[in-house]
């Protein structure tokens, strides 16, 4: 096996030195590389049940929590959600379900446990923060105004736990991947990407505190914020693109040049997988659009209930990843 496929063995699922996979070998990592991606296919699955309810879900919660909002509009407004947490409810039951089922790994993924394991942990955040809306519209159908004001801090603070967890997640895996492979900046990407949801959750929950006594200081920090997350973000993609226009070449170079069928099929998929993370440089540069379009973003509009959307877009832009994931998932799955 050529050192390209032994890297992508290495890096995105198997775990196994490069090194220990020789040029004979590649049945066999063909085979490994068809059961990672299968076992990963439907560990993906149980991560993106209920992406659509649960966006409705926070957005619902959102537009119903502004303080901008009077009371009797809060009050009118919170049975609609009901239905809405209990889809995500049923959704995060299924998901678990998905998790149960999962047959044992491959031996090679190594990092499979704790990829279960985080994935077992951003539910159960789910499912708290579930429990904090429904302790909400409780308190919303009593008119306990007192008992709102206790579960919101709650409210918040899951979603912030969520989304810091992510990035968390994020960064751990980019710092075992080599600099000068593209999937190192692939995960930057998505690093900026929960970095800017994070902020834009943080300063638009800012802006609209103690009747919106801050809103002009948590838009200029947002500005701040989303300054960085366009040039970081540039960079990283273009760094990236560099990285992944190398190795596809070195996939293709040695493509033309093996006599081995079973090596000429497994270099095809890694060069699928890796046409992959072209998607990602291209999330990229929605992302650094989305960051510069806001850089003039006000207090006043973040204020507004009907301000700027900015977490929709970006949640958006998150889902569409996690469907970028799944298709590199299924060009392993791909068996002969």
């Amino acid at each position: 096996m050529r050192a390209r496929a032994a890297v992508i063995v290495a890096l995105l699922f198997l775990g196994a030195p490069a090194a220990a996979v020789r040029p004979n070998e590649a049945a066999r990592v063909d085979r490994q590389l068809t059961e990672a991606g299968r076992w990963t296919e439907r560990l993906g699955e149980a991560l993106m049940v209920g992406m659509e309810s649960q966006r409705a879900l926070n957005q619902g919660m959102r537009a119903l929590v502004t303080p901008l909002l009077s009371r009797e509009r809060i009050i009118a407004g919170a049975p609609a959600l009901r239905p809405l947490i209990e889809r995500s409810r049923a959704d995060l039951r299924r998901s678990n379900a998905l998790l149960d089922a999962l047959p044992p790994a491959p031996p090679e993924m190594v990092e499979s446990s704790q990829l279960v394991a985080d994935a077992r942990a951003h539910n159960a955040r789910l499912s708290a923060l579930l429990d904090s809306f429904e302790d909400f519209i409780v308190a919303v159908g009593k008119a306990d105004i007192a008992a709102m004001d206790r579960v919101m801090p709650r409210m918040m603070e899951g979603a912030f736990a969520i989304v810091g967890q992510q990035r968390l997640l994020v960064r751990n895996r980019q710092a075992s991947v080599e600099t000068t492979d593209s999937t190192h900046q692939s995960l930057g990407v998505v690093g900026q990407l929960y970095r800017g949801m994070e902020a834009a959750l943080r300063h638009s929950m800012a802006a609209k505190e103690n009747g919106g006594a801050q809103a002009d200081s948590a838009a200029a920090a947002l500005r701040a914020e989303l300054r960085l997350i366009a040039a970081e973000t540039r960079s990283v993609a273009a760094t990236g693109r560099r990285n992944l226009a190398r190795e596809i070449a070195e996939i293709e170079t040695e493509q033309r040049s093996t006599r081995d069928p079973a090596e000429a099929r497994l270099l095809g998929r890694v060069r699928d997988v890796y046409a992959g993370e072209g998607k990602v440089f291209e999330l990229a540069d929605r992302l650094v659009a989305f960051a510069e379009a806001h850089q003039g973003v006000t207090g006043a509009q973040l204020r507004d209930p009907a301000g700027p959307r900015l977490l929709p877009a970006l949640t958006q832009m998150e889902a569409d990843y996690m469907l970028i994931s799944q298709a590199q998932a299924a060009a392993l799955a791909q068996g002969q």
